[in-house]
């Protein structure tokens, strides 16, 4: 088949002459397929502006969304259930009960031998009541109803020791102390008496115990000095007994006694002399006025004794002090960052959280004890937290502690704020990537963000009323992660753009050989267009120009397309390489492409 190559410049004209035929010719013998040459032919093509939204397409249902209004990239995450940590256990502390303290002397008959001697001669089967009734027969003896007959005069020591050991570890300095109610008792008995006198008045009854003690139902007992005292305690019939009910001690007053804990042994001591005192006299007219003589002489075996003891051991139920008591790490659910755009999980994407935003709200239970805790806290992005990672101390001062953790105080969320959180700087969550190697396939926005609470610590010297041998609730809490999104410096984003509904019969013969690609690049981005790349796609081949961009100003653009000849034009395709710059990535930024125009050399088949 012969071919006419005609060389004609406007494409019109040329259909204009291939139209004229003479009838008087047979065309079935003609080749009626014509090729014109086209030169510097211009194809005009509109392109919408191509913004991040396309760019980065969200999802319903993507962890990623866009904040209304501005159209900000951003991530939002909350803990679904509180976290908290292991209770808190404190083992009682028991004091082995003190040996019983017990004093025993034996009554001196204060009749001198001149008056035992004349009444055995005078009066020896006379009762006392007759010879104090009898002036002249008491005058003869000697005797009146103020005259001493028994003594009693006790100033002895004895030891008091208490002691425990393995004490919880945990406690690290005593206090004031509680105890399980115990009794203390002090029972005096006059032995030998009975038939002799119903009544005896003891003075200066002292009996020394151990200072700091906490009585609820003696006021005789003096704290500071330990010292039981009565001026006066009167025994009927022989037997009186003193309690007091012990509910706890102060050891910095104990301790100036003599008492001694050691946080290193786990060990409390006290070890003291402790004293047993007092006197009385049984005088003539407190005798029963019946006895006589005889009856005074056999209670020369009569006796006077004390006992001083404790009902049970000392069991301390809450104490006062200081205590340095690791709980074990919090476990907290991972925060998972699921469903991604695509474009966010292509090799070379490296996102950065922008200003990343943790808000804990941390309960510390044992703030009403005056305890302080602390712990550490360590974010890591794709891995399990490890030892070495970086991480910030925390201390949880309140009862409800409210903190915004983030690198920067700024852009924090406006909720939060209003609902009491203050800010904390945490400047190593300013990078919270699986990894800093320069590696694109490393390098990306991690699909988990492990956090982690370790070694959580109640540290505190000035304890207040902390129940011990029961289970305490500790500390719990919950989270919020919020981030905007910014693409790094080394992020690379692929876009791609493709028409495909370019075909129609007059493109169908058109054959491009080579051709010059114009247009203008307008951006408001937060990442650079690098490069860009665009394809004139054909049934048959193509034709593809890339040029690199640099620069925010709007610029015209000139590439030059290689790679044909491209016949049966349906299409076209543009790529674009985008480079992060560290700013917020906002759905309302765009990459502006427009007055693209296709300057192309060819030719042009056509059927007349």
């Amino acid at each position: 088949m012969r071919k006419k190559l005609l060389r004609l410049l406007p494409l019109a004209a040329v259909l204009l002459s291939a139209s004229c035929t003479d009838s008087q010719y047979n065309l079935s013998d003609i080749d009626t397929e014509s090729r014109f040459v086209a030169q510097g032919l211009v194809i005009p093509l509109n392109l919408d502006p191509v913004q991040l939204d396309a760019v980065i397409s969200i999802n319903d249902g993507d962890d990623i969304q866009k904040e209304a209004g501005t159209g900000n990239y951003y991530f939002k995450k909350e803990s679904t259930q509180d976290f908290s940590s292991n209770d808190v256990y404190v083992e009682k502390i028991t004091i082995v009960k003190p040996a019983d303290i017990s004093e025993s002397v034996v009554l001196n008959i204060a009749l001198s031998d001149d008056i035992m001697n004349k009444i055995e001669q005078y009066a020896s089967n006379k009762t006392i009541g007759q010879i104090l009734g009898d002036p002249a027969l008491s005058s003869s003896i000697g005797i009146t109803p103020e005259t001493e007959v028994y003594k009693i005069e006790v100033d002895d020591y004895k030891e008091f020791n208490l002691n425990a050991t393995g004490i919880d570890q945990r406690i690290t300095k005593l206090g004031e102390l509680g105890f399980d109610p115990l009794t203390l008792s002090i029972n005096v008995k006059l032995d030998g008496l009975k038939n002799l006198v119903s009544t005896v008045n003891i003075s200066d009854l002292e009996i020394s115990l151990p200072a700091g003690l906490t009585v609820t139902d003696n006021d005789n007992y003096n704290t500071e000095t330990g010292k039981l005292s009565y001026e006066t305690l009167v025994v009927e019939n022989g037997k009186k007994t003193i309690q007091a009910t012990v509910t706890g001690m102060v050891y910095s007053t104990m301790y100036d006694d003599g008492a001694r804990f050691s946080a290193n042994n786990h060990t409390f001591t006290y070890n003291k002399l402790c004293s047993v005192g007092g006197k009385a006299v049984v005088k003539a007219g407190d005798l029963n006025q019946n006895a006589k003589l005889a009856e005074i002489k056999n209670a020369k075996t009569a006796s006077y004794s004390c006992e001083v003891k404790f009902d049970k051991n000392i069991v301390v139920n809450s104490f006062s002090g200081g205590i340095n008591y690791s709980i074990g790490d919090i476990t907290i659910d991972p925060v998972h960052i699921g469903n991604l755009p695509d474009v966010l999980k292509e090799s070379g994407t490296n996102i950065e959280l922008e200003n990343p935003q943790l808000y804990l709200s941390i309960n510390n239970p044992f703030f009403d004890n005056n305890i302080t805790a602390q712990a550490g806290l360590r974010i890591v992005g794709n891995v399990p937290v490890p030892e070495s990672a970086a991480g910030k101390i925390l201390t949880f001062d309140k009862k409800d502690n409210k903190m915004a953790l983030s690198p920067k105080n700024e852009d924090l969320l406006p909720e939060k704020t209003e609902q009491g959180y203050v800010h904390n700087s945490f400047t190593e969550m300013a990078n919270l990537l699986s990894g800093v190697s320069g590696d694109p396939e490393k390098d990306k926005i991690p699909e988990t963000l492990n956090i982690s609470i370790v070694n959580p610590v109640l540290n505190a010297d000035d304890v207040k009323n902390f129940a011990l041998g029961v289970n305490h609730p500790g500390i719990t809490g919950k989270w919020e992660f919020y981030t905007k999104l910014s693409l790094t410096e080394k992020s690379t984003v692929k876009y791609v753009k493709e028409w495909d509904d370019w075909g129609s019969k007059d493109l169908d013969g058109l054959t491009v050989e080579k051709a010059i690609a114009n247009f203008t690049v307008d951006k408001d981005v937060a990442v650079d267009a690098e490069k860009i790349k665009f394809t004139l796609l054909g049934k048959n081949g193509q034709l593809t120009g890339e040029t690199p961009l640099v620069g925010d100003e709007e610029q015209d653009i000139s590439m030059e397309m290689t790679g044909g000849p491209v016949s049966q034009i349906y299409g076209g395709k543009i790529e674009l390489i985008l480079k992060g710059q560290g700013k917020p990535i906002s759905a309302e930024q765009q990459l502006n492409i427009k007055n693209l125009r296709v300057k192309v050399d060819g030719y042009y088949d056509r059927k007349l």
